[in-house]
């Protein structure tokens, strides 16, 4: 709790034997409250319209020692769809659509649809692969923009 405006501990709504813990609304709305809330609640609706990402099937497609990326692709079989989630714990951007992920057998167009480096959450303008639809190649990768310490979620279009 308090999480989604960078407020970390623990909440309730007294003093104990540490001190007050109520939650200080005061800071709830400043600038970096704000992106971190903005983004509890569109991870929170990408879960919701991505019925995969409740689903029980998971499979990691990447592993990137060297540059600290990884990626799962969740799904729901027989019911077609599916999403990559690409994580990035590294230093490195990579810029261009020059970042290949393997998708795991999934051929399609792709069609992202979070990245937490976009400017509304705190991160830049054109982080991420807004208007971007790039489809899995012959070598069995999607080739995207990947921002530094990010996670890029990606959709299989229908």
């Amino acid at each position: 709790m308090g999480d989604e405006c960078h407020m970390w501990g623990y909440w309730h709504d007294s003093e104990d034997g540490n001190g007050d813990h109520r939650f200080d609304w005061s800071i709830a709305g400043d600038p970096v409250g704000m992106q971190m809330r903005r983004l509890v609640a569109a991870a929170n609706q990408v879960r919701w319209n991505n019925p995969c990402l409740r689903g029980e099937d998971l499979a990691m497609t990447h592993a990137d020692r060297d540059n600290g990326v990884l990626a799962f692709k969740r799904w729901i079989p027989g019911q077609g769809g599916a999403v990559l989630v690409i994580v990035n714990c590294g230093d490195r951007s990579f810029r261009d659509h020059e970042y290949g992920v393997r998708t795991g057998s999934q051929a399609g167009r792709w069609t992202q649809i979070l990245c937490t480096q976009d400017a509304e959450f705190g991160g830049w303008e054109g982080a991420g692969n807004a208007f971007y639809e790039p489809s899995t190649q012959g070598d069995g990768n999607v080739y995207i923009n990947l921002p530094q310490w990010s996670v890029v979620m990606m959709r299989l279009s229908d």
